[in-house]
């Protein structure tokens, strides 16, 4: 069995994957088309990759040379008329990605950079609970590529304050103990200031919040490196078992959201020559994904049942 994750909505959606699951179903006998012709089929069947606000199936229309780059006007100009400010920085790093960009990508990340809501101290509020408490969550990178933005245009720096938001960061996980999904402005009152699942600590959360370290190191704040550090050094000390990386402190078995961790400790290891444990990427690769059907993620039974994850909203 094999969980999807997928971001695609709207009719368009339901045509890309229907289609491309019912023929990676079909049988395999030799008058069925190739997988090359499987996806070129289902690639055909999307009469339009431009779907305004769900704009997220332009993206995989320009990774897959079906989509033109101006379709991101349109998504971003739609986030940007919702006042969805992070959906804004969200195109904007795919558009950039991509090498596509625009006077309306302009536009729309200079509203972004004057109304995204922040933290008291300097991290973009990404996710607002029930209770109306604020939060930024590491989950959502992109949207620190901000300080980046803000520096770059001299628009709004005293709202994007980079290096006032690592220590914040920094200090929050000095004294949490450990990665969390979440974090709010609370930690000067001592208690609720950040969250974790239930039973703990989740793999791709300590891989996030690696990554926020490393975007604060790529603005050129040198104290974030030693906190990924950390990270790295958690990920090693709570999460390896055996031949793999596990899916949280309270839950074993493999887990799918390999992109939400490896990239970044891909990145770790060029900045850390000699980083400590690094042979374990590998042999978490190989366990995972390498090892054949029937073991590590092509297991099959509860919970080693994930192999795929389509996209990460900060690729």
């Amino acid at each position: 069995m094999i969980q999807r994750r997928t971001f695609l909505k709207g009719a368009s959606a339901a045509i890309i994957a229907a289609t491309f699951s019912r023929r990676l179903l079909a049988s395999s006998s030799a008058e069925s088309p190739n997988l090359a012709d499987q996806i070129n089929n289902t690639l055909n069947a999307v009469q339009s990759w431009n779907v305004g606000m769900y704009g997220s199936l332009a993206n995989i229309g320009l990774i897959m040379s079906n989509s033109a780059g101006q379709d991101y006007d349109s998504w971003i100009a739609a986030n940007a008329r919702g006042n969805n400010w992070l959906g804004v920085f969200q195109v904007k790093n795919f558009a950039q990605h991509s090498g596509y960009d625009s006077p309306t990508i302009e536009s729309a990340l200079r509203s972004a950079l004057e109304n995204m809501p922040m933290l008291d101290h300097y991290l973009p509020a990404t996710t607002v609970d029930s209770d109306g408490t604020e939060w930024f969550y590491p989950f959502y990178r992109y949207s620190l590529y901000g300080y980046q933005f803000s520096s770059e245009r001299n628009l709004r720096t005293d709202r994007w304050n980079s290096e006032g938001a690592c220590q914040y960061l920094a200090n929050v996980y000095d004294s949490f103990g450990r990665s969390f999904y979440g974090l709010n402005d609370n930690f000067d009152s001592g208690s609720n200031y950040a969250m974790s699942e239930p039973y703990g600590t989740r793999w791709l959360d300590v891989g996030k919040v690696m990554g926020s370290f490393l975007a604060f190191y790529d603005l050129g704040i040198s104290v974030a490196l030693e906190y990924a550090l950390k990270c790295w050094n958690e990920l090693n000390a709570s999460f390896w078992h055996s031949n793999h990386y596990t899916y949280a402190t309270g839950e074993f078995g493999y887990e799918f959201s390999a992109m939400d961790v490896i990239p970044n400790v891909l990145r770790l290891k060029k900045l850390v020559p000699n980083l400590p444990n690094a042979d374990r990427i590998t042999t978490d690769l190989v366990s995972r994904y390498l090892a054949g059907r029937g073991s590590g993620q092509w297991s099959g039974s509860t919970p080693n049942i994930a192999v795929v994850e389509h996209l990460t909203d900060d690729s």
